[in-house]
């Protein structure tokens, strides 16, 4: 945990998991008061098997609450967020995703809401199941604030792999609206535009981005990786009865760009009325980069390349089934090569052989009409006397 009026190198206080292979930590929160003043809330979806989340007290080291998965394979904490005060009070609540969950459908997923309380219950007030198999229902769960302005604050539950009548892995997004009974059913339901376009693998609470004193959010629908899509991101405003619709779609710059795979938290980061948010592309050009939204002109967080290098990205998938895709970027205009060989050194097939301009680059394997036999290959990029090469498993077609 780091803070304090000087943020130094080192974390004053560090929290342990449970064990090895715990994954203690793949999700946070800040809860706010969900039992005292403020609290956290740590997920270890891979704990005892099923999964964990530790509540602790902020500067504590041990634990008061530890909630734990209904079922081995759960992944129990694969997300965690403050739910925010659903039913006004003192009190803000917690939601944990479990997207492997199978209680209802075979990895439908699952998402818990609990109650803060001076005492609270490690029995969920409810639990959101996805109603078809493979929704993976709790992918992402988050607290929006006050979107309708009636004084309670609401949440969504994202299930990026539902279908979407015949869109495949097109993705929804529930949203539920904060009340003095927690809510049973969603208020509104978001879907994904296209085929894998898994939406509502995450959510943001973007803030107030128009300035009319209501908060608005954010889902992402980044595409699946191997589908060339630039991947999107959907913005509704808040208002008092809510819309399905998006009032802004928010695109990426090029294809598998992945726009949308990550959406921050809003707020007035340059003193102004209006919120700012960023959205993640991890796979743009070689490095992936985040875009500043909200304000007139979106602003890339990577600073210009001065210098442009031969890079080689790790291929993805992996391992890869059907289309293999390989980025990567030249250090100057010139002849270069991008070749995949077997464990043998063999060549199997010359993707790039040329004169290609500087800078980044995406190509795919195996080409149209081949079935390379599965197993391992390597990709090989060379520019001059420089060569970069990537290991790669190829499963079949």
């Amino acid at each position: 945990i780091y803070g304090g009026p000087v943020l130094g190198a080192r974390a004053p206080v560090v929290l342990t998991g449970p064990g090895a292979g715990s994954r203690y930590g793949a999700a946070l929160a800040m809860l706010g008061p969900y039992c005292g003043a403020h609290d956290i809330a740590i997920g270890a979806p891979e704990a005892n098997g099923g999964g964990l989340v530790a509540v602790l007290h902020a500067g504590a080291i041990a634990p008061f609450l530890v909630l734990h998965a209904r079922a081995s394979g759960d992944e129990f904490g694969t997300s965690v967020a403050a739910a925010g005060r659903t039913r006004g009070g003192a009190y803000s609540d917690l939601l944990v995703g479990a997207p492997f969950n199978s209680n209802g459908q075979f990895w439908g997923g699952m998402a818990t809401l609990y109650l803060g309380a001076a005492a609270p219950d490690t029995n969920a007030a409810r639990a959101y199941t996805g109603a078809h198999a493979g929704d993976f229902l709790g992918q992402a769960v988050h607290g929006l604030g006050d979107v309708n302005g009636d004084g309670l604050d609401d949440f969504a539950i994202g299930a990026p792999g539902t279908d979407v009548l015949t869109l495949v892995d097109a993705g929804r997004a529930f949203v539920y609206l904060g009340a003095a009974t927690p809510p049973l059913n969603a208020s509104l339901a978001v879907s994904g535009r296209h085929a894998y376009d898994e939406l509502g693998i995450a959510i943001g609470a973007i803030g107030d981005i128009n300035g009319d004193g209501r908060p608005d959010f954010a889902i992402g629908a980044p595409n699946a990786a191997d589908t060339l899509a630039t991947g999107e991101a959907q913005v509704f405003l808040g208002r008092a009865t809510l819309s399905a619709v998006p009032d802004t779609v928010l695109l990426g710059d090029a294809a598998a760009d992945m726009f949308g795979r990550a959406i921050g938290d809003g707020g007035a980061v340059d003193a102004g009325r209006r919120s700012l948010f960023l959205i993640g592309e991890h796979e743009h050009g070689i490095g992936g980069r985040a875009v500043l939204e909200g304000a007139s002109t979106a602003t890339a967080s990577a600073p210009p390349v001065v210098t442009p290098r031969l890079a080689l990205a790790n291929p993805w998938p992996q391992p890869g089934r059907g289309v293999v895709h390989l980025a990567f970027a030249l250090a100057q205009d010139g002849a270069a090569s991008l070749e995949v060989r077997d464990v043998a050194g063999r060549l199997v097939r010359r993707l790039v052989d040329g004169v290609q301009g500087a800078g980044p680059h995406l190509a795919t394997w195996p080409m149209p009409g081949e079935a390379p036999e599965p197993g391992l290959y390597f990709a090989v990029l060379r520019q001059g006397a420089h060569t970069e090469s990537r290991r790669m498993v190829w499963l079949g077609r």
